[in-house]
């Protein structure tokens, strides 16, 4: 387990291919706590990371962020999962 936080303000996406305006996506600021993710994988042909979270977000594990806005970084000592 690890975590993915945000360097800029960025979009977490479904599919990288959706719209920024798709109602499944959700935003992730630096202020934001990181995202507990199992695995990160890049995806070379569109620049994105595909993360799986640890903890479902809107009904989904899998999830897609823009690689340059995103840093992996070790999970906070206290974390409330909920």
């Amino acid at each position: 387990m690890f975590a993915v936080k945000a360097k800029f303000n960025t979009i977490v996406k479904h599919y990288p291919s959706i719209e920024s305006f798709d109602d499944r996506n959700f935003n992730l600021k630096p202020e934001d706590l990181p995202l507990l993710v199992n695995r990160m994988d890049f995806q070379e042909e569109n620049g994105h990371y595909e993360i799986e979270l640890m903890v479902p977000k809107r009904g989904f594990f899998n999830w897609y962020v823009f690689a340059e806005h995103v840093e992996q970084t070790e999970p906070p000592e206290y974390y409330l999962l909920a």
